[in-house]
């Protein structure tokens, strides 16, 4: 008998495991549900769980199969799923080891970032950006206040180079500042 649609209660029926299986298989997102998610769709389903199957467990279902006093359930034209394909080869199921890689690859890469900002190596962009802001601020005020804060003095002076030694020093003042403010970015302050 095919099953297209069935209750959740139904379904671990079908598939020969306890309702509390298939909570936790929905909400890992191994159910295909009908639109309003009430229901499941029974062959989709079955045909995404043995695409998903970790194959690292095989020996356990193996065992649990044994314990029960009954082969291990395959899902073919003989079982209660009616037309579903038969089971793929989980050894090398491209889609469970895919996402197994990426998943670890991810916390990998998670672990090296934290550890790159525990040891200062790393910056957060929002910090890094907060901190160069503030430089061109920094510098932006400096170089608007240059000719404030030189008038009086270079109006008073008849030496030219006199006049370059000051604006020179002034300049070299605000570069400073700003150069003191971004090299909190290796310091990894912010």
């Amino acid at each position: 008998m095919t099953h297209p649609e069935t209750t959740f209660k139904a379904f671990a029926e079908i598939i020969g495991c306890r309702p509390s299986y298939v909570t936790e298989l929905r909400k890992s997102g191994r159910l295909v549900l009908t639109d309003d998610g009430r229901a499941v769709r029974v062959a989709e389903s079955i045909a995404r769980i043995e695409a998903t199957r970790d194959p690292s467990r095989a020996g356990v279902a193996e065992r649990h199969a044994a314990q029960r006093g009954a082969p291990l359930a395959t899902v073919g034209d003989d079982a209660p799923g009616g037309d579903v394909p038969e089971e793929p080869d989980t050894e090398g199921n491209p889609d469970y080891q895919l996402w197994k890689a990426r998943r670890e690859r991810a916390a990998a890469l998670r672990e090296e970032m934290r550890l790159a900002e525990e040891a200062k190596e790393y910056l957060r962009r929002g910090d890094a950006a907060a901190v160069v802001a503030e430089a061109f601020v920094m510098l932006r005020a400096g170089l608007e206040a240059l000719p404030d804060n030189l008038a009086p003095v270079v109006a008073g002076e008849n030496d030219e180079g006199r006049v370059r030694v000051l604006l020179a020093e002034e300049i070299e003042s605000i570069l400073g500042n700003c150069a003191a403010e971004l090299r909190k970015l290796g310091q990894g302050e912010g």
